[in-house]
């Protein structure tokens, strides 16, 4: 089984263009990842887990939880649509996360 790092976590959030994150959520994210991995075994549930479950209440924001259940869904919703768990299962991940590191995304 290959093992992801927090950086791999953080370019799986690029690679769907949801890396938007200031520097304490980003912090955070990188502290957690090991921890949230090595339980689920999975890059992309760890992922999601970070960004829809973990950050949105890092900033103890009233809108918390609304912010938890959209990031959930957009999460989800991109995962499907670049077919990322098929890229996962063949093994390809860790590639295509590369080929997003070079990828110039409009509008981002």
């Amino acid at each position: 089984m290959e093992k992801y790092t927090a950086r791999d976590g953080l370019d799986i959030l690029r690679y769907l263009k949801l890396d938007r994150l200031n520097d304490s959520q980003t912090k955070i994210f990188t502290e957690m990842w090991n921890e949230i991995y090595r339980h689920f075994k999975n890059p992309l549930l760890a992922a999601r887990i970070l960004y829809s479950k973990v950050l949105p209440y890092a900033d103890d924001s009233e809108y918390a939880n609304q912010t938890s259940d959209s990031r959930d869904r957009e999460f989800v919703d991109k995962v499907k649509a670049c077919e990322l768990e098929g890229i996962l299962k063949t093994g390809g991940l860790k590639e295509a996360l590369k080929f997003s590191k070079r990828r110039r995304f409009p509008n981002s």
